[in-house]
């Protein structure tokens, strides 16, 4: 398992939170974030 510190804007709204996922579902974050999240530049 791997710990994530993520950060993401949403509905003008800095949410940040910690993930702990496997790699498959890090994959599958990765491409939701692509199709329609867009990560902040800490």
């Amino acid at each position: 398992m791997t710990y994530f510190y993520c950060s993401f804007v949403q509905n003008k709204t800095m949410v940040r939170y910690r993930i702990k996922l496997t790699k498959s579902e890090v994959e599958e974050l990765t491409i939701l974030i692509n199709k329609g999240f867009h990560p902040s530049q800490a």
